[in-house]
This record gives C-alpha cells, structure tokens and sequence, in this order.
C-alpha cells in the first residue's frame, strides 16, 4: 500500500455512505430537568434504495442513543474502522442535511475520537463517536453525507486523502434508518419529575407511547419520490404511467387510470427522463408506458428512449387539459363499461383533483376536468352520452359553479366542499372506507399527491392533504374519529415537516 502511495494511487473503498450531524458545544442531556433516553437499532441505507444496506453501514455500530426534550433530539452515533483488504478505512466527515440534498449541510459534533492505522498503515486520530441535533423527534430517517478516506482519495485523483482540500470530495449520500419500533426506553426523568416515583419498572417498549405509527417515503426530488413510491408499493407492474413533473394538469385524471391498470404514476422533465425512472421501469419488468399529455408535457425524445428499452408506448392527450381528462376518461371507461359515476373537478384548482384520487380509485370513477364556469360542450355531450348515474363535484362553487354542471344530465348529484382545500380532503375521506391508515400529502406541492394518488386502492390508504408545517382541525378530529393508527408521509421535509405529527 505504501508503494502505491508514493505513485499517487489510493486503494478504493466501495461506495460509502454518510453519516449526519449538527456541530453542539454543549450536551443538554445532563442538564435538563426532563429527559427521554434511548437505544435504537441503527442502520445506513443506500438513497437510491431504503431495503438495501449502504456499504456504509460498516462503518457505525447497530445501536444510537437518542436524548429527546420537547421535542429536540440528540443522536449519538458510533463509529468503526472498516476493514478493507486488511486495511482500516475510516469516516472522515460527518454531515447531515436539513430536510433533502438541496437543503442545508451541517457538520456533527466529534465527541471521542480514536488512534488507528490509515490507509498507509502510519496511526491518526479518527472520529469514533458523533452527535448530532435535529428539532424533530422519532424521525424514521435521516438524510446524511459522509467522507471516508478511500472514497475521497478516489475523488482527488490519487491525492492525499488526509490533506484538508481533499477530504470531502468522495462525500456521498445516504439515509440513516432509525427503527423505533424496536427502540428501547432507557430512562425517562420526565414522569420522576412530574410524579417524584422512580420509573424503572415501567415497560422499555417505545410504542406503549406512541399511539400513531408514522412513516415517510420520500426521494431527493418529485421524480425520486415517485420511484419511491412505486418500490414501496410494486414489486412488478406491465404498465407505468408516465406523467409530467412540473407541469401538473394532464396528469390530475390519471390516478384513477393508473390504479384499473395496477400501474405506478412516475414523472419525468417534458425533454428527458431521469435515469432513476428509467431503471424503475426496468425493475418493475414493465411492458407498456402509457404516457399523458401532449408533447409540450412529454416530448417525443422521452418516448423514442422509451421505445429504444423495447416499451410499447400510448400516449393520450388532447389540445386542452380537459380534452386530454376526457380521453383519459373514456380509457377508464373501456377498461371498466360497468362504472356509471363520474367526478367533477376544477382544472384551475388543482388541489381539489388531488384530494379526489382516492375516491375515484375505490368507484373506479373517471375524473372530469372543468373550468370553473363553464363546461366544455364537447366534455358535456360525452358525459350525457354515458348516462351518468352520480355525478359528484368535489370543491365550492367558486372551482365548479353550478352552472358549468348544470348541463350534465344525472340521477343523482353530490358536491362535497369545505372551506378550504384541506378540510375538502377530509370531507373525502370521511366518504371512503376506513382502513385505519392514511396516506399525508402536501396541498401546496402537487408533484407528490401525483404519484401518490395512483396507490390509494392498492396500498388501502386514502390520500389526506395537509399543509407544510400542521394537520387542519377537521383532519385531526377524522384521525381522531377514525381511530387512525397508521400515517404514511409522502415527500420530504422541505413539503411535509418532522413536526406535522404534533397534537395528535
């Protein structure tokens, strides 16, 4: 190894993963009159890939001890060589980021470090235990970055890993796993406090304290989430449905489509398709892509790559948003003659078509685009030639007024509306069945319920709006009144906060 060294060339390490942290002077676990402690079963996880082990995950012991008070939490992580052709590798940097990869990187707190051989085989200090903050508690996963000396010697072309410009630049990311189902309750000082009894005999499971079981699925942008998605709910599928990212309007009626087909919803850039949902397709063993909207949405580019994986290719669309939600509708219609509903949403709000997908999946019901005071005549003739048994308008009557509906011909008629978009969703939901278990998606980001809404039939979890930060009061008392004990976040922290669980 040493003579390697000396001709610039460093032995590379497999890809690694990070580790995150928050730089702290000061421990408040000493010096807080009301603490929880515990011990929670660790793991790195690859990003592109939350089943898989990072090989990273060498490189930290299976066990942190995590401090919470009101609602801060203090990680302690510690670290480990790794052994490499019978050489150690060691971290280097430890950083996490605020919320995704385009939020705020911070640097850990190095609380003990340790005196091993490098790469070289000459004895350094390198960090052995970390500590990091974050002011959101029971965060299933964190998104972190590490350096490890192997990778970043790799990134420096051969340089010395150890010189300060170049540690770093083999950094990559990864997600850190916290499994608090099977944490253990090591200490709590909060009841002593408030009781004065010693708590010592209480049961350590952590869930005795946590009436809601939470997770997140979420990916570094809208178009990793969506893969995320489709990996959290399909282990195979023939058809995808393909669907613009940003620009959200033809692809507001494709739930219900996507959902009769058994197919995910990924989104892709109108001029090129990701490489993560191009290999989700591959994984998935998809045969078909039906791809919505025109080519302004979904260039003729994407689909010739596409076709060039040997993919059949339907495109539905139309020269309008609403023409391309009839030709999707009338798909929904021949795949399934015997639905007689239809659903009614505004086309210029679009977050009244995103709370409607779970219930047009559970009716199979077709999702009608429309402007909020008049109806296409050509959307108006198709419905009447259908003979609609229920016709329903989800929104108030400034999305859909009564006279864009009026000439709709119907045997019964339903508006479901709120106040505002959020208690809108939870008047829809509270239409469905209860399944005990809700899916949480941003009412102020789209690109997310998008996806989302393709699985809420498949994965039993009706899709609930929430706000960034806070769960309206109507959708707390449905949680409530529903006795709701499953919640599934969709998208990262930057659409749905770590603290949106509060108060419930």
């Amino acid at each position: 190894m040493k003579n390697l060294l000396r001709k610039g060339i460093y032995v590379s390490m497999a890809a690694t993963s990070a580790i995150s942290g928050l730089a702290v002077t000061n421990s408040f676990a000493e010096d807080a009159k009301s603490v929880k402690e515990y011990s929670v079963p660790v793991k790195l996880k690859k990003v592109d890939s939350k089943e898989t082990e990072s090989m990273g995950n060498k490189a930290i012991k299976n066990t942190a001890t995590v401090v919470e008070k009101d609602g801060t939490v203090e990680i302690t992580l510690d670290l480990q060589g790794m052994k490499f052709m019978n050489m150690n590798g060691h971290v280097m940097k430890l950083q996490y980021f605020d919320t995704d990869q385009n939020s705020k990187l911070n640097d850990s707190e190095v609380v003990k470090s340790v005196k091993e051989a490098d790469l070289t085989g000459k004895l350094r200090e390198f960090p052995s235990q970390i500590k990091i903050r974050r002011n959101a508690s029971k965060e299933k996963y964190i998104l972190l970055r590490v350096s490890v000396d192997a990778m970043d010697s790799i990134s420096s072309q051969g340089g010395d890993p150890y010189l300060a410009e170049n540690i770093g630049k083999g950094g990559q990311n990864t997600y850190l796993e916290l499994d608090y189902d099977n944490a253990k309750l090591v200490k709590d000082n909060s009841e002593k406090e408030n009781t004065g009894k010693d708590n010592s005999e209480k049961d350590n499971s952590i869930n005795n304290e946590v009436k809601i079981k939470s997770s997140r699925i979420s990916g570094n942008d809208r178009y990793e989430t969506s893969v995320a998605i489709s990996k959290a709910n399909y282990s195979t599928a023939d058809t995808v449905v393909l669907a613009n990212g940003v620009v959200y309007a033809d692809a507001l009626a494709a739930a219900p489509l996507a959902s009769l087909n058994s197919a995910p919803i990924l989104l892709s850039e109108s001029k090129n398709i990701s490489p993560a949902t191009l290999s989700e397709i591959s994984r998935l063993k998809a045969k078909s892509v039906i791809v919505v909207g025109g080519e302004n949405s979904i260039s003729s580019s994407v689909v010739k790559t596409l076709e060039k994986q040997g993919l059949s290719v339907e495109r539905i669309s139309g020269n309008s948003r609403y023409s391309t939600a009839l030709n999707i509708a009338k798909k929904i219609r021949e795949k399934n003659p015997a639905s007689k509903d239809a659903i009614v949403v505004s086309g210029e709000n679009f977050a009244d078509a995103l709370s409607v997908s779970s219930l047009a999946n559970e009716n199979q019901s077709p999702i009608i685009l429309t402007a909020s005071k008049n109806m296409s005549k050509d959307v108006e003739k198709e419905l009447n030639s259908w003979g609609v048994n229920k016709l329903t308008v989800v929104g108030g009557k400034n999305s859909v007024s009564d006279a864009a509906v009026s000439g709709v011909k119907s045997n019964k008629f339903e508006r479901i509306q709120g106040n505002n978009r959020y208690e809108t969703s939870a008047l829809v939901v509270g239409k469905l069945a209860n399944t005990g278990k809700l899916m949480l998606a941003s009412g102020e980001k789209s690109a997310d319920a998008l996806s989302a809404g393709a699985v809420t039939l498949k994965s039993q979890r009706p899709l609930l709006l929430v706000s960034k930060n806070a769960i309206s009061k109507e959708s707390k008392e449905l949680i409530k009144n529903n006795k709701i004990n499953d919640l599934l976040i969709i998208g990262g922290f930057g659409s749905i906060s770590a603290d949106i669980l509060k108060g419930l």
